[in-house]
């Protein structure tokens, strides 16, 4: 048996199969994401991890629970390494885990004992650890190296230099974010290469930063501290921040990375980029001799202790490749605490490692912290430790009951509603089918059916086929894609659309990226979901919703929304049609029990004023 790792940097599947081919048909080739579909038309063995470990499963429940063990073993090994006063493990906790529940996922491939190659969609660390349990399996692997797929074949090899490898995956993310602009993206490029010419010490880049923030005050009560790859987890923080727009609060919008860089011109949201600033605080960090010296102790017990903790000395150079990232963030929001008197860090996304960096910090300089929760939570062991702020705003009462199972002091959670539902009856619908008909070609006349998923399954192509040919001329399909896709796995969802319209030329049906689902909510006669958010709102708006589940999932950890009263459970076409022909009967929906109890799970008091309850919240940390 032999076991390979392939990372993916083409969008080209051509490019993938052909290399694939190469391993002839004994092999079981594992993707990260949907690739799996096109492979299979060449009669290779493929299947996704999504298949192999379902994210709604007793395996992967199993996989995370054995990763969160695993960082508990690792918390024991860094315990006490500092860098200038900041711990490290509290720092990369959130970032370890990830990286070990990946591990877990792919390794328990490894039990089907098969010739095998994993595909990645970017480089993981884990790569090289995957690669050492294979081989203590009895698997043939290469010799610590991971193959790129890219316009041409590369090699990483254990020992190369993975900040690079980090760095140039920020800037794909950036570039996929960003507006389609080649020139923009060449100016990123290009000014990083000048950087890196420059030599700042601290004293200058504390300067640079003073300068930079100068236009926006010399003393702020809110700092805003933002980062995402999906700009909409961030809409209720752009809520908030439009509220404090239109008040008398000092406050200031940070952002340290490419992607959210992107999303907040985006959105035309004024804030100070320090990009380029923790970039050169990383530069130094690595020149001093105390950072040399934690990176010696942190070899030191990686290797005492790699009798006992798997691939441990593996997933420490992952853990080396970060850290001065990492300790540059810590040393410039330590920095920005002190210096503008700050008492309250509205802290986005809770868990990422910028948002653990504030709140280490804040605690020790007595500022708030403050996140909210964009979406709705599932009770997933992953989430035990992973908010750090003081106060965890919430959308209802469902949240607060995952949050207490999890074990959160409930003097933490504080139940305000979603910002992002505030305006949903505020629309205006017949600006918005203006907008369709314009953009898209979609008449105001028409009855629309709205798909929203929240990620494609592996047979959807097939039940949205069948639903075309099946459904009434009078309607037309609208499919909102989610918005992972304009980041992640592109090819994989270029590849789906183009197969659903080869397959149903003739018949009305729209794919939509850059239309808010909010706004596609408003002009719909019946939405079509999973477990997505969509579902939420849609029964917010009391718009007719159908759940579907073609795929068979295991619904044990999945939101039940039929379950509700307010929605109804659909496996075949047969019943979404039966569904959509009897649309006009809102019966279901007209409950008022069902709907008062879908606000206060889902969103409390869904009175538009969730924003206000937060605004006023940060105020009273601040007096």
């Amino acid at each position: 048996m032999f076991c390979e790792v392939v990372v993916k940097k083409t969008e080209n599947l051509k490019n993938i199969l052909r290399y694939i081919s190469g391993f002839g048909k004994d092999v079981l080739v594992i993707t990260q994401s949907n690739d799996n579909r096109y492979l299979k038309t060449a009669e290779i063995d493929a299947r996704s991890l999504l298949e192999i470990c379902p994210e709604i499963s007793e395996i992967n429940s199993n996989a995370i629970s054995s990763a969160c063990r695993k960082l508990e073993q690792y918390r024991k090994i860094l315990n006490g390494i500092h860098y200038d006063g900041i711990p490290v493990f509290e720092l990369l906790e959130q970032f370890i885990l990830e990286e070990l529940i990946l591990l877990e996922k792919t390794s328990h491939a490894l039990e089907l004992k098969r010739n095998i190659v994993f595909i990645f969609d970017q480089f993981s660390f884990s790569c090289f650890a995957l690669l050492k349990i294979a081989e203590e399996q009895g698997f043939t692997v290469p010799d610590n190296r991971v193959t790129v797929l890219a316009d041409k074949i590369d090699i990483i090899e254990a020992n190369d230099d993975h900040e690079n490898v980090v760095r140039s995956i920020q800037i794909n993310l950036a570039k996929k974010i960003m507006s389609r602009s080649k020139t923009e993206l060449g100016k990123i490029i290009l000014k990083q290469a000048i950087n890196r010419l420059k030599n700042f010490n601290q004293t200058e880049l504390f300067n640079e930063i003073e300068r930079k923030i100068r236009n926006y005050g010399r003393k702020f009560d809110l700092m805003f501290f933002l980062t995402t790859d999906i700009d909409d987890f961030l809409i209720p923080y752009y809520k908030i921040i439009k509220r404090c727009s239109n008040s008398r609060l000092s406050y200031v919008v940070v952002s340290v990375d490419l992607s959210t860089r992107e999303c907040l011109k985006n959105q035309k949201i004024d804030f100070v980029d320090l990009f380029d600033e923790v970039y050169f605080m990383h530069n130094q960090i690595k020149k001093t001799k105390d950072f040399e010296n934690i990176c010696q102790k942190l070899e030191e017990r990686c290797r005492d202790n790699s009798a006992y903790v798997l691939c441990i000395e593996r997933m420490s150079s992952m853990i080396k490749a970060k850290l001065a990232h990492v300790l540059s963030i810590a040393l410039i929001v330590r920095f920005l605490l002190e210096r503008y008197s700050t008492k309250v860090a509205c802290i986005g996304i809770d868990g990422s490692i910028l948002a653990n960096t504030v709140s280490w910090l804040s605690k020790k300089k007595n500022v708030h912290t403050i996140s909210i929760e964009p979406g709705i939570l599932n009770l997933r062991l992953e989430r035990k430790n992973l908010y750090k702020a003081d106060k965890i705003c919430i959308y209802g009462r469902q949240g607060y009951e995952v949050l207490k199972e999890l074990g959160y002091d409930e003097r933490r959670i504080v139940i305000t509603g979603n910002p992002r539902y505030d305006d949903i009856l505020q629309f205006d619908s017949l600006q918005i089918e203006k907008i369709l008909q314009k953009t898209h070609g979609i008449k105001k006349e028409i009855k629309k059916i709205l798909i929203a998923m929240s990620r494609w399954h592996d047979n959807d192509v097939e039940w949205i086929v069948e639903l075309a040919q099946k459904l009434d001329s009078n309607y037309e399909i609208i499919i909102k894609i989610h918005p992972i896709y304009l980041t992640q796995n592109v090819d994989v969802d270029r590849n789906i659309v183009n197969s659903i319209k080869t397959k149903i030329q003739n018949k009305k049906i729209h794919f939509i990226y850059d239309i808010n689902s909010s706004y596609l909510l408003q002009t719909a006669q019946l939405v079509i979901t999973d477990y997505s958010n969509v579902g939420i709102e849609a029964m917010l708006r009391r718009i007719p919703l159908v759940v579907v589940n073609f795929a068979r999932e295991d619904t044990k950890y999945m939101q039940k929304f039929y379950e509700t009263g307010l929605a109804t459970y659909a496996e075949t076409v047969d019943e979404i049609i039966a569904m959509i022909n009897n649309v006009s009967d809102k019966t279901h929906i007209n409950n008022i029990n069902d709907f008062q109890r879908i606000v206060e799970l889902y969103n409390y008091k869904n009175d538009g004023n969730a924003t206000e309850r937060i605004y006023e919240l940060i105020l009273s940390e601040i007096r």
